[in-house]
């Protein structure tokens, strides 16, 4: 049955990728990259290495995560939030455009976050911006902004001019996106396996969100904090796939930094086969159940419209 299934849903989807599109030449917001907060930050100390190996059968837990205690360092005692510093995630758009607009999220904080400044730049390598890229981000005309607790905000409309439409050469490459926290952020909502390396200054440390390179980006991590979605402007005809589920969809045991998981196999498919007409994003949460979560206080598959495919902009109103 579910193979059936899954045959009907591609044949609807093919249909609709290769049917003459009636709209106008009228563009619309399209999600090119999400990700599903799935509850805030706890600090988890990794697990010491098993020392003399001992017999082949023993082994530890595998942890990707660096030790995030040295860029929050109450991490350990009072609580993981972040502190004056700068964080720069590393986000690869499915669909590129001139235009873009950002998410950010405080669905599982405890007190307003407020972003002194927001940039965006085409990641060179490492947590590097390509000369030249650097874009300043707004909200409202602001440079700042203040989420409220358990909201998220939109940034106004962002031209990256040094975009020329869906250019084929920038396929494959990803965007960083760095914002500023003012003062103590609280709870940190984020998502936890992200399978690519982001960047953290140290606390303290202020905004270096103009910075085209890495040197105060001291720690790295495996995570997104904050940022949930980046949409882009593109034709009225776009087709949004979302992949939505748990750890397989999210990328669990996929090699880092390389985007390999089933999602990103299916966008390299589908932009083959029909070029920019299609936008496939991922909403999956490793562990994530139809019905209960893994963990308090994250939600069920049934419980997470926001953040999921329900506010995936483009995605059609009902699921086929």
């Amino acid at each position: 049955m579910s193979r059936i299934f899954a045959l009907a849903s591609a044949v609807v989807l093919g249909a609709a990728l290769a049917a003459p599109s009636s709209a106008d030449d009228g563009k619309h917001w399209v999600a090119t990259w999400a990700t599903s907060p799935a509850t805030f930050f706890v600090y988890t100390a990794p697990v010491p290495p098993v020392y003399p190996p001992g017999a082949p059968t023993t082994f530890a837990p595998a942890n990707i995560q660096p030790d995030l205690v040295f860029p929050f360092p109450d991490a350990a005692t009072t609580g993981a939030t972040a502190n004056d510093q700068t964080f720069r995630s590393i986000i690869k758009p499915d669909l590129w455009g001139g235009t873009m607009r950002f998410r950010f999220s405080n669905t599982f904080g405890s007190q307003p976050v407020t972003f002194s400044a927001v940039t965006v730049g085409l990641q060179e390598y490492s947590g590097n911006v390509v000369d030249g890229t650097m874009v300043r981000v707004t909200f409202g005309g602001s440079r700042s902004v203040t989420i409220p607790v358990g909201q998220e905000i939109w940034s106004d409309a962002t031209k990256l001019p040094w975009v020329d439409g869906d250019d084929p050469n920038l396929q494959g490459r990803n965007l960083a996106v760095s914002y500023a926290i003012a003062g103590d952020s609280g709870p940190m909502t984020f998502h936890s396996g992200a399978n690519q390396t982001s960047f953290i200054t140290a606390a303290g440390s202020g905004d270096h969100t103009a910075d085209l390179d890495v040197f105060a980006y001291e720690f790295t991590t495996a995570s997104w904090f904050f940022i949930d979605a980046a949409d882009v402007m593109a034709r009225a005809d776009t087709i949004v796939v979302c992949a939505f589920g748990d750890s397989i969809t999210d990328g669990t045991h996929t090699t880092f930094n390389i985007n390999d998981r089933w999602s990103n196999v299916l966008s390299r498919r589908l932009h083959n086969a029909y070029g920019n007409k299609v936008s496939v994003v991922n909403e999956a949460i490793g562990g994530n159940r139809v019905v209960n979560p893994v963990v308090f206080p994250a939600t069920s598959g049934q419980a997470r419209p926001t953040g999921s495919t329900a506010t995936c902009s483009g995605f059609p109103a009902s699921p086929m």
